[in-house]
């Protein structure tokens, strides 16, 4: 009953013989590697197979995306990944939740609006109107200031109009330029478009020109050959149609003598 009994005799039956592997077969190639798994011994990888990435067998340390040595677990692992996937991108979110770089002197105000306030969406978003107040661009008091000035220069007994605030004036100066600006530029836009309109046009004629003037030329030189290689009808024998003149020996007489009537008279 002792397990060492016969333990010498090998699974081929023979004393010391040929031994069982750790895979349950007999003169096998598999064994426990350093690591405590049953391996085969012709992989390349048996020695290290369940290595950690500290030399150890502990399976929970493996390399980061920052190439640090780290449990899976670990809060640290993959900080060097900024909150837009980019390593070393240096970007975190805020606590309105903006993603931004963290050494922004701004990155506590990104996505607040006017009242300091996180905003959700663009339609909850205060800004300041031309009056300097915080409003949403759909309250009836947004830009009122502008209105009160308007309505009080309409109104005005002596018809001599009512200064408007520096921050109007610099409103509506700014507005004038921008206005002037855009017709600027569409003015230089259209004209520009009707010089390369022109271009294009001028440049398709010549090519139509230069066209014409080739095919003039293909066939000039066609009429050329065939003016050089013409022979008339009646120059070539060939096609001669004149009647054979005959010598006068083979001619026959058609000339008859006339009896002199006067003879006969007599």
């Amino acid at each position: 009953t002792d397990s060492a009994w016969n333990s010498c005799v090998g699974c081929d039956g023979l004393t010391n013989g040929t031994q069982v592997d750790c895979a349950g077969v007999c003169g096998g190639h598999y064994r426990i590697n350093p690591c405590g798994y049953c391996k085969n011994t012709l992989r390349l990888d048996f020695e290290t197979f369940g290595v950690d990435c500290n030399g150890g067998c502990e399976l929970h340390l493996q390399f980061d995306e920052c190439g640090k040595c780290l449990n899976i677990s670990d809060p640290q692992r993959n900080a060097c990944i900024g909150c837009d996937d980019v390593k070393d991108s240096g970007k975190k979110w805020n606590v309105c939740g903006v993603c931004a770089i963290a050494s922004d002197p701004n990155f506590d105000a990104y996505g607040r609006d006017c009242t300091g306030n996180c905003v959700l969406s663009y339609v909850d978003t205060r800004y300041v109107d031309s009056c300097g107040q915080c409003l949403l661009p759909t309250d009836p008091a947004w830009n009122g200031c502008t209105l009160e000035v308007s309505s009080t220069t309409a109104s005005s007994p002596t018809g001599s109009p009512t200064t408007a605030s520096p921050t109007t004036a610099d409103s509506n100066s700014k507005v004038g330029t921008e206005k002037d600006t855009a017709a600027t530029t569409l003015t230089t836009l259209i004209a520009a478009v009707c010089v390369a309109a022109v271009l294009i046009i001028v440049a398709v004629c010549l090519v139509f020109r230069y066209l014409y003037r080739k095919q003039q030329q293909a066939l000039n030189q066609r009429f050329d050959v065939l003016a050089a290689t013409y022979v008339h009808m009646d120059e070539n024998p060939k096609h001669s149609i004149r009647a054979p003149v005959q010598p006068a020996s083979e001619m026959p007489s058609t000339l008859e003598s006339v009896p002199d009537q006067e003879e006969d008279d007599d």
